[in-house]
């Protein structure tokens, strides 16, 4: 039953890169911030969070974002 199971890789190339950019807005830094003490977030958090934020649903990383850690 796990291998149907899809896990973000917290060390690969989409997290370091989240991690390059963290400075680029407040939430992606508090994002960075609490999937690193966490681990995997509740896509009802993320959401919430990205809607108090107030993020630019346009942005290139918010978008990749809203597809690995909600839609994963």
């Amino acid at each position: 039953m796990r291998e149907e199971w899809l896990d973000v890789n917290q060390l690969g190339k989409y997290s370091k890169a989240l991690v390059f950019i963290s400075n680029k807005s407040f939430f992606l830094n508090e994002h960075i911030t609490k999937r690193n003490f966490f681990g995997e977030i509740d896509p009802f958090f993320v959401a919430k969070n990205m809607l108090e934020s107030k993020v630019d649903f346009d942005d290139y990383f918010i978008k990749r974002l809203i597809i690995t850690e909600i839609l994963y």
